[in-house]
């Protein structure tokens, strides 16, 4: 793994480890495993909240290799930043920006750059460990007079027999590209199955001609401004004055661009707050009042200079820019919103409730607005706050749970206005424990509206305070009699016949649901609640033996009868094979064991869990060599894969190949920190080296 590759992940929230080899331990120091903890800094969850930044690994790693062209490389580089901007608006999308083809065995301080090395293709360079999962390659070409954008995406959840998805848009000119580009980053986000926008997320507008040159010049700065914090990470200095020189030529290229030059510019700035550019943003800081005054028109640019002054500590700074921000565009939801979720990062609920109540009396309004307002005034009702006023009830129509009723008004506000199955959902989550009548009569709307069942199903699961479910056994059969296709449906019914303790009726349904299933993970669902429908003690039961089982200790016979039972009935869930080759593991029967784990990989081909535990009873028996193979063999197909990496590492440390053990749990680390098996791996290596 590179240390670019350790950088690049850092910016998006993870935090990086030393891969570098120390004298005592594979990282940190035995003393310091020995005694691992955890903490969470408070502070910083709750400006995530505001920022939108995933904790640890997003679902959409992009890999953004450069955009290709051979009429005009830097316009299309510049592009390609937009093109990565655009993306980051949602929520489960981080960017790694590829932007130079770099040599490791290089000086960064004597490297000097050239448009070839930033014009190459995914085959022709990656960056070593770089944990992305889609991979977007794209050219720009210009035939006849006009631009054509082809942008090729592909990820591993695509089937391998299918053509790798191009997306492309045709423009007369630069500005017509732009124009066009959130839309074709819609078309993306739809092919990747991703719709949830950050808190703060914005776009530009266009509403008049540039000058010919203008764009094209600035989105040349873009890129070099970009490609400079890119050659930063990697360690090539970037001199105080070249910094402020550039920035200056920003500045005044992106205000002759209305709006999205402000878009661009604060965007841009942004990021440069982010950890690993602290040596620009220290030049920045003082900068960003001037800034937000020369761009005070564009409400854009305010929210994420905002954003930017709280991510450097200066809450004092970012107050100022969003109140005088609000003042002049007070009809701008997303500013009230920036302002209030500042408010409640720093300052606590008082300021916060009062900023979105006078963005919904000034009808500054949009559905994101409405559902953060329900979600403080949820958190602020379970934490025992006193609320002074409420504008969307009357609390005298009601007995109480008043700020809950509130809520409940802010989300069906919020699904007026973009018929959001969320907002439905979390309104009928807090009606399920109120008023059991409005729950059902909402019930129905939710269940036509779910076109994959699962808000259903998880409403349905979280409803504890309601005890007949016949409303919902009638919904979905009329649903059922219109969409006879669907499994989920059945499988809804199924559950809700379970909950109703209907459970003949349940097993009738799953079993027809399990007939239609083509989907694995469908299948295995169906056959867990198969499982609950025959026995309702499952769960609680199974729940009971995995913790023992991860606990080290023994179960019993009639236990592993039971697990075995279980798994007669359903082949495809995972944990049984776990628990019950865990349960022969423990009982020293490794032979049985290995069968169980054999017959899971059979049914369930490369699973990577049942692959993991294989591996480490292959190398309880001294069957090192097949251990290893194992591993490596699983780690080509699932090279993210945290239980894996971990298992390699341990066996790498007990073969006293440290350096390699120091690889694999460097990536791990860098994946997901938290992860329990990583915990217990390094307290295994603290145990070791503390006995040498």
């Amino acid at each position: 793994m590179t240390l670019l590759a350790q950088k690049l992940m850092m910016l998006n929230g993870k935090r990086v480890i030393s891969s570098q080899p120390t004298d005592s331990a594979i990282f940190g120091s035995a003393r310091s495993l020995s005694r691992f903890t955890t903490t969470v800094n408070s502070r910083s969850l709750a400006r995530s909240s505001l920022d939108g930044l995933p904790a640890g690994s997003s679902r959409l790693r992009i890999g953004l290799w450069p955009c290709v062209s051979a009429e005009a490389p830097k316009l299309a580089m510049g592009l390609n930043i937009v093109l990565a901007f655009l993306l980051e608006r949602y929520s489960d999308i981080q960017v790694y920006r590829i932007l130079a083809k770099l040599d490791d065995t290089q000086s960064p301080d004597s490297y000097e750059w050239y448009i070839s090395d930033s014009q190459f293709g995914i085959d022709d360079w990656e960056i070593e460990g770089l944990d992305e999962n889609v991979f977007i390659n794209s050219t720009l070409n210009k035939s006849d007079g006009k631009w054509q954008l082809q942008v090729e995406v592909e990820s591993e959840f695509d089937d391998e027999d299918e053509d790798v998805p191009v997306f492309s848009l045709q423009a007369a000119d630069t500005l017509a590209l732009i124009k066009s580009l959130p839309q074709l980053v819609e078309q993306i986000a739809v092919h990747l199955n991703t719709s949830h926008q950050r808190l703060t997320a914005t776009t530009y507008q266009i509403e008049n001609g540039f000058d010919e040159e203008s764009l094209p010049n600035f989105l040349s700065l873009v890129f070099e401004w970009e490609l400079n914090l890119y050659l930063l990470l990697w360690g090539k200095a970037w001199e105080d004055e070249d910094i402020e020189q550039l920035l200056d030529r920003l500045i005044s290229s992106a205000a002759i661009l209305d709006d999205f030059g402000a878009w661009t510019l604060g965007l841009l700035l942004r990021r440069t707050f982010l950890p690993g550019f602290a040596l620009v943003g220290d030049i920045l800081a003082p900068k960003i009042p001037q800034i937000a005054e020369t761009f005070l028109h564009y409400p854009a640019l305010q929210i994420h200079l905002g954003w930017s002054a709280l991510r450097m500590g200066r809450s004092d700074v970012a107050y100022v820019l969003l109140e005088r921000a609000v003042e002049a565009h007070q009809q701008s939801p997303r500013l009230w919103l920036t302002l209030a979720e500042a408010y409640r990062s720093e300052r606590g609920w008082d300021d916060a409730l009062d900023t979105f109540q006078t963005a919904i009396e000034l009808e500054a309004v949009d559905s994101v607005l409405y559902q953060r307002y329900a979600d403080l005034l949820l958190t602020a009702s379970y934490n025992d706050y006193e609320f002074e006023e409420f504008l969307l009830i009357d609390p005298d129509d009601y007995d109480g749970d008043y700020a809950v009723w509130e809520a409940i008004a802010a989300f069906e506000a919020a699904y007026e206005l973009d018929n959001d199955i969320d907002t439905l959902y979390y309104a009928l989550v807090q009606l399920s424990s109120l008023d059991e009548d409005m729950f059902w009569d909402k019930f129905s709307q939710l269940a036509n509206a779910d076109t994959t069942g699962e808000y259903v199903r998880n409403l349905l699961e979280s409803a504890h305070d309601i005890d007949d479910f016949t409303p919902a056994i009638e919904a979905l059969e009329h649903l059922n009699k219109e969409n006879p296709e669907r499994v989920d449906i059945l499988t809804n019914m199924g559950l809700a016949y379970t909950l109703n303790d209907e459970h003949d009726k349940a097993i009738e349904l799953l079993e027809q649901a399990l007939e239609k299933a083509t989907e694995p993970e469908h299948i295995a669902d169906i056959q867990r609640l198969l499982l609950v429908a025959e026995d309702p003690m499952f769960e609680a039961r199974f729940a009971e033996l995995t913790s023992q089982l991860e606990a080290g200790k023994s179960i019993s016979e009639s236990d592993m009868d039971f697990l075995e039972e279980a798994l007669e009935t359903a082949p495809s869930i995972v944990d049984l094979y776990l628990a019950i080759a865990r349960g022969y593991a423990l009982w020293e029967d490794f032979d049985a064991a290995i069968e169980v784990l054999e017959d899971g990989l059979k049914e369930l081909p490369d699973d990577p869990d049942i692959t993991e535990l294989y591996a480490g009873v292959l190398w309880l028996q001294d069957k090192t060599e097949a251990a290893i193979t194992t591993l490596e063999q699983a780690l080509e197909k699932h090279p993210h894969h945290v239980p894996l990496l971990c298992r390699m590492g341990r066996c790498m440390f007990d073969s006293d190949e440290e350096e390699l053990a120091r690889e694999y749990l460097a990536r791990a680390e860098l994946i997901e920190p938290e992860n329990p098996i990583l915990r217990r791996t390094r307290a295994y290596i603290a145990r070791a080296l503390a006995n040498e």
